[in-house]
């Protein structure tokens, strides 16, 4: 009888709680990751919403989605001045995101006057994490000076570390401090070896740098054909300058 019951109770039982407890389940949790990758595809509506299930938690991740959302005007007016805030209290807590997208924004003046010492303060926390993006921020000012003592060798181990997690601007950074010799010896070659790692990353200055090197046989067997199928590539990203090397690519 009461194996009977059960039977039975788990017939009447609607089918719509098992679909609800199924999609509890196997349902993927919104990560800020996901959000990146839905706007790497375009798809910032559905980034926006990932964003917002995030920043409806108190945690870090949460204080951050809050601070993308609002300096990048996702669904919403910019609020800069929110943005700064919730970063800084992500920041605070160690999240390499938070700290990397501070330092933007008091590097460029979002929502906070130019402070470009905090810049460096914020993008050096972030890159202690091995964050590539601030790393190559960070390496970027030790060059110019801004914001703290000009160490080109700062700057070389800062931007190498970078490179050697794959990130194909600092690829394009590298190779061009190669190519004028900033912090390094000028070397063509070397500067076309990380050209051409950036630009199969789709970066399109350096695909139209890679290619103008390939037209010119500079550092590199000249290989006109190929220099203005990859100076093409840019111009189909979008990257205008890339018009002019191309008509001089002969």
């Amino acid at each position: 009888m009461l194996k009977r019951l059960i039977c039975l109770v788990l017939l009447c039982t609607p089918i719509s709680l098992f679909n609800s407890s199924y999609a509890a389940e196997t349902e993927e949790p919104a990560t800020v990751e996901g959000a990146n990758a839905l706007l790497e595809e375009g798809d910032e509506a559905g980034a926006t919403e990932l964003l917002r299930q995030i920043a409806m938690t108190d945690t870090p991740e949460g204080h951050y989605a809050t601070c993308r959302l609002n300096a990048e005007g996702l669904g919403m007016a910019p609020d800069l001045a929110l943005a700064l805030k919730e970063c800084q209290i992500a920041a605070n807590k160690d999240y390499a995101e938070a700290q990397y997208l501070l330092g933007d924004m008091y590097e460029n003046g979002l929502g906070t006057p130019v402070l470009e010492s905090a810049a460096v303060y914020w993008y050096g926390r972030a890159a202690l994490q091995g964050h590539a993006a601030a790393e190559l921020n960070l390496a970027n000012m030790y060059f110019d000076g801004r914001g703290i003592a000009k160490d080109d060798k700062k700057a070389l181990a800062l931007l190498k570390h970078s490179v050697a997690s794959g990130y194909g601007l600092a690829q394009n950074s590298l190779a061009v401090a190669y190519a004028f010799g900033e912090g390094v010896k000028q070397d063509y070659a070397m500067a076309n070896q990380y050209w051409k790692l950036a630009a199969e990353q789709d970066i399109p200055e350096a695909q139209t740098s890679y290619g103008v090197s390939l037209c010119e046989g500079r550092g590199v067997a000249k290989d006109v054909e190929t220099g203005k199928q990859w100076i093409q590539s840019a111009i189909d990203l979008g990257f205008e300058a890339a018009e002019e090397a191309l008509a001089k690519c002969e």
